[in-house]
């Protein structure tokens, strides 16, 4: 409030007579930060090669710190508030501020608010500096930089308030080359250093000042803190770069006594002559563990790539971090135990390619045969029994020697393997057994009949490839029954380059994809959907399924990090169409540098709110039956291998043909959804195996030719009624087939237009499709109206997307915000021509006011943050739901049908050692609801306390909820809640 206006209207206010027993008001401590995304938006990317300097590791030991809310931590008795000036809109309010520090800001972004900050010190107000990287003369430009020049204070109206004079730009030195005395500070000021008894700290980094005011603490015979006063006001600056130490490579070597110091620097800057203790800063503490408990149902998993800071104190904040994200999984990088102890997370072992051991490698007599009769050194063969005895032989080993680390609980079997055609002996031996005639060879023939037998061959290469996968897997198993094993393998273009899922993936514990959903983040969906259709297909419905998903093409906010909306909208769409537990893979590669950024917050968050309510309950959905069902063509995928193996080196496509039928059902997927048209996604396993067909519509996006059996299932589906649509500039001869009036093929002739050859690989951006495939999807509308019509739930919104997913009787209704913005000026253009230019693609994700139709009966309730009274539905009426969506956000409703009325025991809980033995029943009005429904498990005895997520099957939970930390002796208190309802059953153990 402005005493000097209400003044000049001849008002006075009355001061208030101050209550002896109040506690002091609170001083107001404004912190400016910098989020430095301008100045690495478009910066050099480095996928395999990650020196000291690069600012990914800046981030990751930022984040495993806290260092954004370290000053929360640090001022006791401060209200600390935090603003981002580079996300600051409008101008900069200090009102009722005491203090403000400025935490390593660049001089470009606080430049537009210098003026304020001057005259807020001049009028009073303190203002505590801490320098950093970024701060007074500014730090050497890098590699990495877009900005072309250092930012500096130098010849700043802010510049010259400082108590020290700034006298070259950039002026930050490290200090890694002096010896280790010289890094400690020496306090001038006897009391700012009082017991601060740190003999280890070491400063790594200082800007190169002079003195213009007090100086208070040096290092290197330079001053490192240092005070002045500016008209009514003080300030305090600290010149030192406290996180030097990452880039200098050495232990961190921090003051254990931070707190205390800036307190007492706080103190100074206001004025404030109150003495202050000395205490060292207190441990960090592990207070979140994951509350999701099934060992074999991860959560929030990661590929995490190497963690360099192995010093005691830098694992127990990585522990820190892993529980605060409830990670139940790191793989790729070396878990130590300690950490895998301390946060509740379990490892991985990577095996490599159980195929490729050393000495298969190296024995000439296991070597594939290419088609022209040659050796293909270095490469053994699937079928080889040699090879096998081989990968027996290391895969036995590996498993053995994992057995030592208990919290090793899965065996990875390489990334993205793939393998070549083989043609040696014993290949020619099984294909003949299993197929009756023999391995067909190489040849450029597109006739139905080498078509057929070119599938064949795939069909048992990848068989063969599968059985070995199986067969690793029994041995691991056998040397070590804890692991469960699994392979990262390539699913797009999969036939002819090594996986088809059905049998590649048929031995492994579990079904794995990994996804680059590039820009379009709704292509999670399809994989996922492929995923569930092949579990099923398999015989094996409750296999859990994991996806990775990657922030691949989308680094626009932070060094090699996606935005959160983009990690939102990707957990969304893979849990709403099959995945079981997403994990996370930021595409760096060599190192983990999710901490501290705005995605890796995102995730902690989707895991607190969503996941682990969720994730139980998730192993039980299967994906709704709809009356459409989207082919994914395998047959069309290994006419594309062809062309790719025998086409001319003159061809524009010859190397990119493969993805042709990939990008196909990608587009073709997006359309349909867009359009509203309630849909599966079939595996031609399915057709090529025989097994039914139970849809109304099948569309396959496109297709040359279909392999005999396939066609033999198409005909008879077609002779029950069932009707086949092919994309528009499909060539497949079938009587009864019909053509959509739209074809599939502009994703794929937008990334590589052929008469332009020197723009391919240019624009893997949404924006440059979304226009065509939203038409595509109005023009499909009409012929697709009755399903649409007919569907359980749809949305007005075409962006908007819906999914079914079932669990007995109970149905989840997903609806998730496709929306999304990307820049397509000439100048992102031209910069998408350097380097790696598909990952530097800004993006933007608009909220979305939709409408959602649900039709059908029951009673429908919002699930999980969605908030709302749950609705009565009648079948002669459908209910409309206007929804308010986040970018990337989705929102889960379940429908039941009838109302949770009971939750009950059906025995008295027992307390075991492990935890807590559970049974019990959720009850409508008939009795048991046959359906699995989330429960949340709250535990407690004493002063302990914990919650757990768990789900029913058939109504029915039996289950040992275990305690996740040390629970005291005595009774246990037992409520569990159905999360839809509320409905809630309260015990005590006997």
């Amino acid at each position: 409030m402005d005493l000097r206006l209400l003044a000049g209207l001849g008002i006075t206010l009355m001061a208030a007579t101050p209550d002896a027993g109040a506690a002091p008001a609170k001083r107001t401590c404004l912190v400016l930060a910098d989020g430095y995304v301008s100045e690495y938006a478009w910066g050099r990317y480095q996928e395999m090669t990650f020196p000291w300097d690069h600012p990914g590791h800046d981030y990751c030991v930022r984040g495993l710190l806290e260092n954004d809310t370290r000053f929360q931590r640090w001022l006791k008795g401060w209200n600390v508030r935090r603003v981002d000036l580079e996300q600051l809109n409008g101008p900069l309010r200090l009102d009722g501020v005491d203090l403000v520090i400025l935490d390593d800001v660049r001089q470009c972004v606080c430049d537009p608010h210098e003026a304020t900050l001057v005259e807020f010190v001049r009028a009073g107000g303190g203002l505590l500096v801490y320098a950093g990287f970024w701060g007074l003369g500014g730090c050497p430009k890098s590699d990495y930089c877009r900005l072309p020049t250092s930012s500096s204070y130098q010849h700043t109206p802010l510049g010259a308030l400082l108590p020290v004079a700034i006298t070259r730009s950039p002026d930050l030195e490290s200090l890694r080359e002096k010896p280790a005395a010289v890094r400690r500070p020496l306090f001038t000021d006897a009391a700012l250093g009082r017991g601060l008894d740190a003999p280890n700290w070491e400063v790594f980094g200082l800007h190169d000042c002079q003195p213009r005011g007090e100086v208070l603490a040096t290092v290197d015979g330079r001053p490192l803190i240092a005070r002045g006063a500016a008209g009514q006001g003080r300030v305090v600056v600290y010149t030192g770069d406290d996180l030097a130490w990452l880039r200098a490579g050495v232990a961190s070597n921090r003051n254990p006594y931070a707190g205390t110091l800036w307190r007492r620097l706080a103190a100074l800057a206001v004025g404030d002559p109150a003495a202050i203790a000395a205490a060292p800063d207190p441990v960090p503490t592990i207070t979140r563990r994951p509350a999701l408990a099934h060992p074999d149902q991860p959560l929030n998993f990661l590929w995490g790539g190497a963690f360099y800071y192995r010093t005691p104190e830098m694992e127990h904040l990585w522990a820190r971090d892993l529980a605060a994200h409830s990670v139940t999984l790191y793989g790729h990088g070396d878990l130590p135990e300690s950490v895998a102890k301390a946060s509740g997370a379990a490892g991985w072992g990577s095996f490599g390619c159980p195929l490729n051991s050393k000495t298969a490698v190296a024995d000439a007599e296991c070597w594939m045969v290419d088609a022209a009769g040659k050796p293909v050194e270095g490469r053994p063969c699937y079928t080889n029994p040699q090879s096998l005895r081989y990968l027996e032989e290391a895969v036995r080993a590996q498993a053995a020697a994992l057995a030592a680390s208990p919290w090793v609980t899965y065996g990875h079997m390489g990334d993205e393997s793939e393998f070549g055609n083989c043609y040696c002996e014993h290949c020619r031996a099984a294909f003949r057994a299993e197929f009756g005639y023999e391995l067909p060879p190489l040849r450029d023939d597109f006739s139905p009949q080498y078509l057929d037998q070119w599938i064949d061959y795939h069909r048992f290469k990848n068989g063969a490839i599968g059985r070995m996968y199986a067969r690793a897997t029994r041995v691991a198993h056998q040397a070590n029954p804890r692991l469960r094993m699994f392979a990262s393998l390539p699913l797009v273009g999969g036939t002819c380059h090594g996986d088809d899922l059905y049998h590649t993936q048929a031995g492994f514990d579990l079904l794995w994809d990994h996804t680059y959903p590039g820009t379009m983040a709704i292509r999670v969906g399809l994989h996922a959907a492929l995923l569930e259709e092949t579990a099923m297909l398999q015989g094996r419905p409750e296999v859990p399924i994991l996806d990775l998903l990657q922030g691949f093409d989308s680094y626009d906010r932070v060094s090699h990090m996606p935005p959160p909306e983009y990690v939102r909208e990707m957990a969304w769409q893979a849990i709403a169409h099959g995945i079981d537990s997403i994990g996370w893979f930021v595409y760096n590669y060599c190192f983990w540098n999710m901490p501290g950024s705005e995605a890796w917050a995102e995730a902690g968050r989707l895991a607190e709110e969503v996941l682990e309510p969720l994730t139980p309950t998730l192993y039980q959905m299967r994906n709704a039956q709809q009356p459409v069902g989207l082919l994914y063509c395998y047959s069309q995928e290994a006419v594309d291998g062809l062309k790719e193996a025998t086409w001319d080196e003159a061809r524009p496509w010859k190397g990119l043909i493969r993805w042709w039928t990939t990008h196909a059902t990608q587009e073709a997927y997006a359309v349909l959804k867009y359009a509203g048209v309630p849909l599966n996604v079939v595996s031609e396993h399915r057709l090529l195996e025989g097994q039914p067909l139970p849809w109304k519509v099948l569309v396959i996006p496109y297709v040359e030719h279909l392999h005999a059996r396939s066609r033999r299932a198409l005909e008879a589906f077609l002779a029950a009624g069932g009707k086949v649509y092919v994309g528009a500039n499909s060539t497949l001869e079938l009587p009864g087939v019909q053509k959509l009036p739209v074809s599939f093929d502009t994703k794929f002739t937008t990334w590589w237009p052929v008469e332009r050859k020197e723009e391919w690989n240019q624009r893997r951006a949404r924006q440059y499709v979304i226009g065509p495939l939203l038409e595509k999807a109005r023009q499909l509308r009409p012929l697709f109206a009755a399903y649409r019509d007919e569907a359980l739930v749809t949305a007005d919104d075409p962006e908007v997307v819906t999914s079914v997913r079932e669990a007995g009787v109970a149905r989840y209704l997903f609806a998730i915000n496709d929306h999304q913005v990307n820049p397509t000026s000439p100048e992102m253009r031209a910069r998408r021509q350097q380097y790696n230019h598909f990952m530097l693609l800004p993006m933007t994700f608009p909220r979305a006011r939709a409408t959602l139709t649900v039709r059908g009966e029951g009673i429908l309730y919002p699930l999980l943050p969605s908030g709302g009274r749950p609705r009565i539905l009648t079948a002669d009426k459908p209910t409309s739901l206007r929804l308010d969506l986040e970018g990337g956000g989705g929102r889960l409703f379940l429908l039941l049908p009838e109302p949770v009325q009971q939750v009950v025991f059906t025995a008295p809980p027992v307390r075991v050692a492990e935890g807590v033995r559970l049974s019990a029943r959720v009850l409508g009005r008939s009795g048991v609801l046959n359906a699995s429904l989330p429960l949340r498990i709250d535990l407690r005895c004493g002063r302990a306390r914990q919650s757990v997520y768990a789900t029913t099957r058939e109504g029915t939970l039996t289950w040992t909820a275990p305690f996740l930390n040390p629970f005291p002796a005595g009774p246990v208190s037992v409520t569990l809640t159905e999360l839809a309802s509320g409905v809630q059953a309260t015990g005590v153990t006997e």
